[in-house]
C-alpha cells in the first residue's frame, strides 16, 4: 500500500494543502503546476550576491526524502513547499 502525503504551501505563516496523493503524485503535480518559477524570476530582480536559488530538479525522484532535498532549495523563510504525511 501507497503512503499518501500532503504538498502544504506556508506563505507567511499561513499554511495551504495544494494536493493530497502518493509520492508519485505530488511530483506529478509539482510537474504540471507553475509553483515556483516566480521564485527564479524574483531573485534574478536581485543583486547577484542575493540571487543565489537554486530550481528544484524533480526528474529523478525515487523517495520522500529526495523530493523534501529539492524542495529544500527554494525555502524563502517567508514562503516554502512541505510535505506532511
Amino acid at each position: 500500500m501507497k503512503e499518501n502525503f500532503k504538498l502544504v504551501e506556508i506563505d507567511h505563516g499561513e499554511k495551504k494543502v495544494l494536493t493530497e496523493g502518493t509520492l508519485e503524485n505530488i511530483v506529478t503535480y509539482l510537474k504540471e503546476t507553475d509553483l515556483f518559477s516566480w521564485v527564479a524570476n524574483e531573485e534574478n530582480n536581485q543583486p547577484p550576491e542575493l540571487s543565489k536559488t537554486e530550481m528544484p530538479n524533480l526528474n529523478d525522484i525515487k523517495v520522500l526524502r529526495d523530493l523534501e532535498n529539492e524542495l529544500k532549495k527554494i525555502d524563502l523563510s517567508w514562503w516554502c513547499l512541505k510535505i506532511e504525511v
